[in-house]
């Protein structure tokens, strides 16, 4: 960040900017604040968290074949107490590692108590919404077979009944004319 009242480049930024082009390491101080937030949506809410990341971090620049180079960047929680790392000592490419135990514990163990809270209901709504529609399919499927059973034996029924009755006839009496004969 830079103040309003930066003083003007001095001989010794320019000594700086001469030890990198010739092929020297410049370390680059940042001061970051970055607002990390946490949102996520569950179906029957919703959880926030905010978290505000002030530190102070730098690394390493140097030029390597005509193009700049960046070493691994170190962060601190002041200036005084921030160690650049040289060049090969872990891994390099300038990322900022956030550690995520180290800036919000709390935080994060209310997200992780939301989501297995979410994530509980979801599951035991699907799965009692998937034992209810298993259910009633098989209830419908007895029902169906019972009502088949039943037209079967009434079908069957009526049938020896028919049979009995032509049966129940006494010998010599006058039977019903087929026609067609």
């Amino acid at each position: 960040r830079l103040a309003p009242s930066m003083p003007w480049p001095s001989a010794a930024m320019f000594s700086s900017v001469l030890s990198f082009i010739l092929a020297g390491e410049v370390p680059i101080y940042l001061e970051t604040d970055m607002e990390i937030g946490i949102d996520v949506r569950f179906l029957f809410g919703r959880f926030t968290t905010k978290r505000v990341f002030s530190k102070d971090c730098g690394l390493k620049l140097r030029m390597r074949s005509g193009t700049p180079e960046a070493g691994p960047m170190a962060c601190a929680g002041s200036f005084e107490r921030l160690r650049i790392p040289a060049f090969g000592a872990g891994a390099g490419g300038g990322g900022l590692q956030l550690d995520a135990l180290a800036l919000a514990e709390e935080e994060l163990e209310r997200g992780r108590r939301a989501k297995n809270l979410g994530l509980g209901v979801a599951m035991a709504v699907g799965f009692g919404l998937g034992l209810v529609l298993l259910c009633g399919g098989a209830v419908t499927l007895a029902r169906t077979r019972w009502s088949q059973k039943c037209s079967q034996a009434r079908d069957l029924v009526e049938q020896r009944n028919a049979t009995s009755e032509l049966r129940a006839a006494p010998i010599g009496a006058a039977q019903p004319a087929t026609e067609g004969l």
